[in-house]
């Protein structure tokens, strides 16, 4: 009797922990693009591989898309923390800085309304850092972006020479203070 009730523990608690993986799993991909776009004269390509324990939902978030103007978004950022609590600042971020890059072509400017969203949320807890390129191609050869970024590494430029150089200036923080100091580079 007692190895069949301990048989049926084990196969309970693996039942559990596969649903528990199945839905981090599902709330993560739904917190990156499905796919990226094809962009004339670009090319893109992304690979996610977030540290720390498998199936657990993180902060890390990407996404690439096209603004109303023809330009293209770039964003890539970290919320504080992991599991519900940090995906539901994930999903917030992702589409605010969607929604906000609609209206406002200065990256820095896009990056005040996250800031503002994250502290209507009211949680000393829940902010993150974020890197936000507007992309304008110039043809087949060259590419202009404008870049912000609030508290995330800067992003890198590879020249066609090889050299890389990083862009931007370090901002402060998103979520923390009501007017973080942001600003624009073009390369």
């Amino acid at each position: 009797i007692t190895a069949l009730v301990l048989a049926a523990v084990i196969t309970e608690r693996r039942r559990v922990e596969d649903t528990v993986e199945y839905i981090a799993d599902t709330l993560q991909e739904s917190l990156l693009p499905s796919h990226l776009p094809e962009i004339p004269g670009l090319e893109a390509a992304a690979e996610f591989r977030p540290a720390g324990e498998p199936h657990v939902v993180g902060g890390d978030f990407y996404d690439l898309f096209q603004g109303d103007d023809g330009s293209w978004a770039v964003v890539v950022g970290d919320v504080c923390g992991k599991g519900a609590s940090a995906a539901a600042i994930t999903g917030l971020a992702r589409y605010t800085v969607r929604a906000a890059s609609m209206g406002e072509s200065r990256p820095s400017r896009v990056l005040e309304v996250l800031n503002d969203a994250l502290l209507r949320q009211r949680s000393p807890h829940e902010f993150c850092t974020v890197a936000f390129a507007r992309l304008e191609p110039n043809g087949a050869q060259s590419v202009r972006a404008t870049v912000s970024s609030g508290g995330h590494p800067l992003p890198l430029v590879l020249r066609a020479e090889g050299r890389v150089e990083a862009v931007g200036s370090h901002g402060t923080l998103l979520g923390v203070v009501a007017e973080p100091k942001l600003s624009d580079s073009t390369v």
